[in-house]
């Protein structure tokens, strides 16, 4: 039945769960719930519930009020910042998109209030969205008969100028060495423009009147073609350093060719006036904007990060803002709407970095249109901290006027794939910077790879989070005589929700008797009795629902969510977890400080295994094996008392076995099998008293496939 509906859950057409782990880990998650206790008719709907999310955001771009998210699962999303980072809509594309997604992603994404316009990673699928609805207006395929699909080197995708006249800003589509306008109300393709001689296209820059293609000739040189009836293209007189094309970029709402010089020099070309002025000669070898999109003027030469300006008449500059070293990491966002100079809007992060892990978030800056800066905190403090590790995107709003003060929203996305929004605010000239939480998205659980139920004591009439409070502070500071009271008290809690049940379950019936005139009496002889509105938590929690449900997603975030709501009670992020990681609870329940209710981890790479406290997340201890783990499997612990004691074993190993305290259920270990073909057991202190006892290793198979 659950294999069915997993199947059934991956077929809904265009809307579905967000990839093929996801679908698993809900088919897995509803298996679990539902196995945990039997079902009955009557209780069919009752403990159901969704998350939806978007998975790993690849673009993101700002449409009124909402986000407009494209992920790297196939997922496209709106995002809503008024609702607490609620959906406004979601689609997700069918898995036989194909290369649309399949490589890594989309190739582009362009936006504006009316459409979302995303690119395929191969150039060849064109798709335009309705902003406010997510509808589907066209798709396009750009790659002709014949054509060799995933070929496609350099693509791009940007709103630009309205060719066609019809009141709709025009799409400009960098595909296959070719530049097509295309029409976003009917999706035909206007014009076509493709490079000169040997050139090859290598970026897309438009603004409301002209599109630009950068490109790169045989020779070296930079290319400008720009896309017309009558396409006009020049060469610029700078050598290309090897390896490094030019760069689009716009700056004040002007266009500009960043180009790296052979010679190391930073050369910013005016597009507009077909000028170029030389702005330093930076030490890195390598150039890329920074942003996610062409219109935020931040530019990456090596480790350090430029922020170029340009006003009015003036030539452009281009100002070193941070550097990356082995302690720092650099992460910058920033956006401007095109042709208006005073929209401009930058936020550049810096993070403590280590080894490849991140710490806290040393520095948040805000640069806006009027070039002032402002520095703020994050206002997600485990973010703000570095647990959720290093920031990967900053995705940031164009500033808005506000009276006489300006605004912006900003989208950070972390390691652990979580999205959090904040809402930016000077309320007047000269006043200090706002800075607001808006929502966190924890989007690791669009990619669940194993999901474990666990035991949750009976607190009835608390929240998730004084749950997590209450079991996290008694078994951290407990004392024996605090743990007893905490069992007692839960026990009591447990025999009142019991009474409380049982009076409304005959409070509810007997209204029923009353309101059916005794013809309930009849339907429930025949077992047609109505089903109830629905039953309480507290009933719910009594009679085995309310679970915990561990999950381990693949960027290495493990959560434990509450069963009955999908409420989170925690999350965890280990950058070290991965999609090759397995996860075992060793112990499904909780009996006092000294024995927590236990899961463990293998990272399967690497044979590190580590233990933590399946009801609160902390780390209890760990191990490396230093060598890969091919299998793995867990004993009950359950054995280490059962099991009869071998004439042979040594006193310490029965001793050992026999030192667990009484009617408290040991934790299981796991026996495992390493890249040498050799066993071994975790923890490794169970090795030798498991290798004396023969009549319980004559009862254990471990079996490895090896082809």
């Amino acid at each position: 039945a659950c294999g069915a509906a997993r199947r059934g859950g991956t077929a809904r057409g265009e809307r579905r769960m967000a990839g093929q782990a996801a679908a698993r880990a809900a088919g897995a998650l509803l298996c679990l719930a539902g196995t945990a206790q039997a079902i009955y008719e009557d209780q069919a709907g009752v403990n159901e519930w969704v998350l939806q999310h978007v998975g790993s955001a690849q673009h993101l771009a700002f449409a009124g009020p909402n986000a407009l998210v494209v992920s790297r699962e196939g997922v496209v999303a709106a995002i809503g910042s008024k609702s607490g980072g609620e959906l406004a809509w979601r689609t997700v594309l069918p898995e036989n998109a194909g290369t649309e997604f399949a490589s890594g992603g989309f190739a582009g994404v362009a936006a504006n209030r009316q459409a979302l316009a995303t690119l395929s990673k191969d150039g060849c699928t064109l798709r335009t969205w309705q902003a406010k609805s997510g509808g589907l207006l066209w798709d396009l395929d750009l790659c002709p008969a014949g054509t060799a699909r995933g070929a496609g080197v350099h693509a791009a995708v940007q709103f630009g100028a309205d060719v066609n006249n019809d009141k709709f800003a025009d799409l400009a589509v960098l595909s296959n060495n070719n530049v097509q306008i295309v029409s976003t109300a009917s999706g035909l393709s206007v014009r076509s423009t493709g490079p000169e001689g040997d050139a090859v296209f290598t970026g897309l820059l438009t603004t409301p009147t002209t599109t630009f293609a950068l490109g790169r000739s045989a020779n070296g040189k930079a290319t400008v073609t720009v896309v017309d009836v009558k396409p006009d293209t020049w060469e610029l007189p700078e050598t290309l350093a090897t390896g490094v094309d030019p760069v689009p970029l716009l700056v004040g709402g002007r266009p500009f060719a960043a180009v790296l010089t052979n010679t190391g020099k930073l050369v910013l070309h005016d597009l507009e006036a077909r000028k170029s002025t030389e702005v330093g000669s930076p030490s890195g070898k390598t150039l890329a904007a920074e942003a996610d999109n062409v219109d935020a003027p931040l530019l990456r030469v090596g480790d350090a990060l430029f922020l170029v300006s340009a006003q009015a008449g003036a030539a452009p500059t281009a100002r070193a803002v941070a550097t990356a070293d082995a302690g720092t990491s650099i992460v910058a966002g920033g956006s401007a709407v095109v042709g208006d100079a005073a929209s401009g809007s930058t936020v550049v992060a810096t993070q403590a970095s280590s080894a490849g892990s991140c710490g806290s978030i040393a520095a948040l800056t805000w640069t806006t249109f009027a070039g002032q800066s402002h520095n703020f905190d994050l206002p997600e403090p485990v973010g703000q901290r570095g647990d959720r590790g290093c920031l990967t995107k900053l995705f940031v709003q164009s500033a808005t006027v506000q009276g006489n003060g300006y605004s912006a929203r900003v989208v950070a996305q972390f390691e652990d794939a979580s999205l959090v929004g904040v809402q930016l605010r000077i309320p007047s000239a000269g006043a200090t910077l706002e800075s607001s939480l808006l929502y966190v998205r924890e989007e690791a659980l669009a990619e669940v790879v194993e999901v474990s139920p666990v035991e949750l004591p009976a607190l009835a009439a608390s929240s998730s989070d004084d749950f997590a409070e209450q079991v996290s502070n008694v078994l951290a500071h407990g004392n024996p005589a605090g743990i007893l009271m905490f069992r007692l008290k839960d026990q009591l809690r447990a025999i009142r929700v019991t009474l409380a049940s049982l009076f409304d379950t005959a409070k509810h019936y007997m209204n029923l008797l009353v309101d059916s005139q005794g013809q309930v009496l009849v339907q429930a002889y025949n077992g047609e009795l109505p089903k109830g509105a629905g039953y309480s938590q507290s009933a719910l929690a009594q009679f085995g629902f309310r679970k915990g449900l561990l999950a381990l997603t693949k960027s290495g975030k493990v959560f434990l969510l509450n069963s009955l709501t999908g409420e989170i009670i925690y999350s965890v992020f280990d950058r070290k977890y991965n999609s090759q990681t397995r996860m075992f609870v060793t112990r499904p329940h909780s009996a006092g400080p000294s024995h927590p209710a236990e899961v463990v981890f293998v990272e399967s790479a690497t044979g590190r295994v580590s233990w933590r406290n399946a009801l609160t997340g902390a780390e209890l201890r760990e191990e490396n094996h230093g060598k890969p783990i091919l299998e793995t499997m867990m004993v009950l612990g359950e054995h280490l008392h059962d099991a009869p004691d071998d004439p042979s074993a040594p006193a310490a190993a029965s001793a050992r076995a026999a030192s667990d305290e009484e009617d408290v259920s040991p934790p299981g270990f796991l026996i495992a099998l390493d890249a040498d073909r050799q066993w071994t057991t975790f923890p490794r202190d169970k090795q030798t008293w498991f290798a004396a006892h023969n009549s319980l290793l004559r009862r254990i198979f471990l079996v490895h496939f090896d082809q």
